[in-house]
């Protein structure tokens, strides 16, 4: 293929070269002037950065291509449902951070506040209810296995209002820095995946490195390639 692309340069470059007088012909000569000699053409190899489905071929054999000129596509559907899925987890990251920095809402707090009331309410109540049955029962009024109930609410209504005020005291404090450091790298990987995804996508665009022209399709489209299978051959002009 780059010998044809040799003649075809040399056979182009004939008419030209025809149309001068040289300094060995005499004024009067107009014969045939014969000239030989070779025209080199470097030969690059273009191939995508990634898999996938060719989607369009832009450019045909023989078909002149600019520097940064596209001339091939692949399938992109599975980049772009892969970059809506980085960005998504990226946004959701950068939301947990933001509500950790933000700390506890007024609201949260008065319902922790009100969670505290309450459990201390049946803890008050749970310990009168004890006192009287305990009371019942030194009077043999109430059978022993009904003070041991009322005994077991008690502990119950006390780890309650245990739990609330932990819960209360945690709202009050925020956020420890260590919650703070990984939800901020959380964020940091996921914003690495969405640039990752992008880069991907831009890859199912094939433009051309050089100027030159199309020497050789070496696929068609439809076809399936893989990462650095080579899908079209240029012939860069100019260069040797």
């Amino acid at each position: 293929m780059k010998r044809a692309f040799v003649w075809l340069l040399t056979l182009s470059l004939l008419p030209l070269l025809t149309a001068f007088r040289w300094p060995w012909q005499s004024p009067g000569d107009t014969g045939r002037t014969e000239l030989s000699g070779t025209v080199e053409a470097r030969e690059v190899d273009l191939a995508f950065q990634v898999g996938g489905r060719i989607a369009r071929l832009l450019v045909d054999e023989g078909g002149a291509v600019q520097a940064g000129q596209p001339i091939a596509t692949l399938d992109a559907s599975d980049y772009e449902l892969a970059l809506r899925a980085a960005t998504a987890q990226m946004e959701a990251a950068r939301a947990a951070l933001a509500a950790l920095q933000a700390g506890a809402r007024t609201q949260e707090l008065r319902v922790a506040e009100a969670q505290l009331a309450k459990t201390q309410a049946d803890l008050d109540y749970a310990r009168v209810e004890f006192e009287r049955i305990a009371n019942l029962v030194s009077k043999k009024l109430a059978p022993q296995d009904q003070l041991d109930q009322a005994r077991q609410h008690q502990n119950v209504a006390l780890a309650g209002v245990d739990q609330a005020r932990q819960n209360l005291a945690l709202l009050r404090e925020g956020p420890r820095r260590e919650e703070l450091d990984q939800a901020a790298a959380t964020l940091r990987a996921r914003q690495a995946a969405v640039e990752t995804a992008q880069r991907q996508l831009d890859y199912t665009e094939a433009h051309s490195p050089v100027a030159g022209v199309v020497a050789v399709r070496l696929v068609e489209v439809g076809e399936i390639v893989g990462s650095g299978k080579p899908v079209l051959r240029i012939a860069e002009l100019g260069r040797p």
